[in-house]
């Protein structure tokens, strides 16, 4: 589900944004027969990533003339992480093979922020941002089973807090 409302003031334009995600299933079936259900496991994460129940992005934005500031929010749901048979993380669990040995990775959210100023001239519009993504610095989930960093690069930022600066030109 995605979702942009504007809201036009005198003093500016305000904008709330949403685009989620709710997973209701996700399975895979080995090739002995064996339905392994992915969702809300790292069943499946070396083949794939993390499928959590909930994930969104979730954003707050004022505009007035050319100039523009916003927040954004990240979020991955939690999901649950197995050990193998001897009770030992890091060693490829399977959920779906033994549970007994289970723990929930906890949600995961990240903030971002950025301003922006857009002007006119000859060359046609041109837009200066500036911005942090990840302000509090929070460190990715921590999978044992993962196979880089203990945690899924293709779900989780590895970089931490950072800034950029981008410029804009459309002719």
């Amino acid at each position: 589900m995605s979702m942009n409302y504007i809201i036009p003031t005198e003093f500016g334009r305000f904008a709330l944004l949403f685009d989620g995600t709710y997973l209701f299933k996700y399975d895979r079936t080995l090739a002995t027969g064996q339905v392994v259900r992915g969702k809300g496991t790292f069943d499946l994460g070396t083949t794939g990533g993390v499928y959590p129940s909930v994930k969104f992005n979730a954003g707050v934005r004022y505009a007035i003339g050319g100039f523009g500031v916003g927040a954004t929010m990240r979020y991955i749901g939690r999901f649950h992480e197995c050990a193998d048979t001897s009770g030992q993380f890091g060693g490829g669990g399977q959920c779906f093979a033994d549970s007994t040995y289970r723990r929930q990775v906890k949600h995961y959210d990240v903030y971002d922020i950025y301003a922006s100023y857009s002007f006119n001239s000859l060359a046609g519009k041109t837009t200066l941002a500036l911005g942090i993504n990840n302000i509090f610095d929070k460190p990715p989930a921590l999978i044992y089973n993962g196979f880089t960093a203990s945690t899924d690069p293709t779900t989780y930022d590895l970089l931490g807090r950072y800034f950029f600066g981008r410029l804009t030109q459309t002719f």
